[in-house]
């Protein structure tokens, strides 16, 4: 149950009874496309499936920021659903950081503007946590801002900045902190309604008297998550929304650390050591039933919010089999294979639809870290930041396609080539326009990949380009 009144760590505690890779070909010396025919449920792909209906992408261009990677470029990234406008936090830029705002002309992005907080103070880490609207016109930031004292303990009481774009450029419209005045890392995860006109806001550890009563030995201090609703040109606070009084100590501080609002914006998924769908009546934000999950981080749905796709990075299990035969995971050992849950909602409740993993998992690669649903749920795009090629940690992107035969593995997008030191593929994923338009930020070299979905589903749309 819920109450409600008018840099995120993963700290998941999911642990469920829970191919021969060939290169095809080299995307045009960017990245290497490893078509992968093994499913996410350990099968050869149904023979119904015709080639031409499978989906298929190609390379379509690179945006390469300002910044180099001490600053973290890339770690945090957004991409409107109409794939016209992308946001890319460096958090560390100037020693507090900045957002660079791009805007696509044909295939070509150019810089729009450099966001930077108004009053920056080292290490506010403006930029860590970023949502846009549908259209790329609204954009909320978060910046830890000034520090929480608390007895034995300094934490940053966060704060969230909400930019607009009109026809003069950009310009900072809000600066949102909560009511209380005090809480954790206030904004450290965000969610905005495709229209802009609502945000949703996690705190960690809920309010200062809250954290200094767990800091002096009680109870772990619950997570919230406040909503606030555009009126009257300004964003005001309509609901805080924790979990309820018996369940604190079970959820403690996580509760909200991953936010997804659906198509419409009339519920909001939120995860943390459990799942939950608000939904959003004419009384306020209420509970509409719990996935049958116990937790994942990252959480996201799809248009409609009956998919919804929770990642699992503590998942311990090698394979489908190992879970399903009930395979116990070595005792004392954090193998961390990671994997996806996906869940589909019907008109009275929720069923597991599959889990998913990737064709060849390996112990600590973080997959699950980092999820993008498309919104009629036919793509599951899935990161692995740590995943070790030519042994040490590159990462990867998983793409998985949903059809009439459960899910399967279609890509595996990798680096051009290993490199060593702080560089990070699969940092971030994003999908626009029509799902057509894939995103995956890095930081080695503070750059953000393309990829144009080439499929019969993408090129029938208006206005689209055919695949050259």
């Amino acid at each position: 149950m819920l109450a409600a009144s008018r840099t995120p760590t993963d700290q998941n505690r999911s642990r469920r009874s829970n191919a021969t890779r060939s290169c095809s070909h080299v995307l045009s010396g960017v990245l290497c496309a490893l078509v992968l025919p093994l499913s996410a449920q350990e099968a050869n792909p149904p023979a119904s499936t015709a080639a031409a209906d499978r989906i298929t992408f190609e390379p379509s261009g690179r945006v390469k920021l300002p910044e180099p990677s001490r600053t973290y470029a890339g770690s945090a990234m957004a991409l409107s659903d109409d794939g016209s406008t992308l946001a890319v936090g460096a958090w560390e830029a100037g020693g507090s950081g900045a957002v660079h705002v791009y805007v696509r002309e044909g295939d070509t992005w150019v810089v729009q503007a450099h966001l930077k907080p108004i009053d920056p103070l080292p290490g506010d880490t403006f930029g860590s946590t970023l949502a846009l609207s549908e259209h790329g016109d609204v954009l909320a930031v978060q910046s830890q801002g000034e520090e929480l004292r608390v007895p034995g303990v300094v934490r940053q009481k966060g704060e969230v900045y909400v930019f607009g774009r009109t026809a003069e450029g950009w310009a900072s419209e809000e600066r949102l902190k909560t009511a209380n005045g005090g809480g954790d890392s206030f904004g450290a995860a965000l969610a905005l309604s495709r229209d802009g006109r609502t945000l949703a806001a996690w705190e960690r550890n809920g309010s200062e008297d809250e954290l200094r009563l767990a800091e002096q030995g009680g109870p772990p201090a619950p997570g919230a998550i406040y909503v606030f609703e555009r009126r009257d040109k300004r964003f005001e606070q309509t609901a805080l929304v924790r979990p309820h009084a018996g369940e604190t100590s079970e959820v403690g501080p996580w509760f909200g650390q991953s936010l997804a609002f659906t198509g419409d914006g009339m519920g909001l998924v939120v995860a943390g050591d459990r799942t939950y769908l608000l939904e959003r009546g004419e009384s306020g934000w209420a509970e509409a039933g719990l996935p049958p999950s116990d937790g994942g981080f990252p959480i996201v749905t799809n248009a409609d919010g009956t998919w919804l796709a929770g990642g699992s990075t503590n998942d311990d299990y090698a394979s489908i089999r190992e879970r399903d035969q009930a395979v116990a995971p070595q005792a004392d050992v954090d193998l961390d294979y990671g994997a996806v849950n996906v869940f589909h909602r019907d008109a009275t409740s929720w069923s597991e639809q599959a889990y998913v993993k990737s064709s060849k998992p390996q112990a600590g690669e973080n997959f699950g870290r980092l999820l993008a649903l498309s919104a009629d749920a036919r793509m599951l795009i899935v990161g692995a930041p740590s995943k070790r090629i030519s042994g040490s940690e590159q990462g990867a992107v998983y793409v998985f396609e949903r059809t009439e035969s459960g899910w399967f593995q279609r890509y595996e997008l990798t680096p051009p080539a290993p490199h060593e030191g702080s560089f990070r593929f699969a940092t971030n994923v994003g999908l626009g326009e029509h799902d057509c338009l894939l995103a995956v930020g890095e930081t080695g070299w503070s750059t953000v990949y393309f990829w144009r979905r080439t499929d019969a589903s993408c090129t029938r749309i208006v206005g689209l380009e055919s695949p050259r």
